[in-house]
């Protein structure tokens, strides 16, 4: 389990927790391939997403 980070052009950012690594993988896919929007996610806002296994909240992400 893991947390994605879901960067969006307006330089806003969204923390998805506890998430398995095979949604990130399938979501990286998704942006990849601008597949438009796909559980209410819209991929055209977004500019990039990342993958934390560990996160540090002392010093942020």
């Amino acid at each position: 389990m893991g947390n994605i980070l879901l960067f969006y052009k307006d330089h806003s950012m969204t923390v998805l927790e506890n998430v398995e690594k095979k949604v990130f993988v399938e979501l990286e896919k998704e942006l990849n391939h601008q597949s438009g929007s796909s559980n209410k996610l819209n991929f055209s806002q977004l500019e990039s997403i990342a993958w934390q296994s560990d996160v540090s909240w002392e010093f942020g992400y």
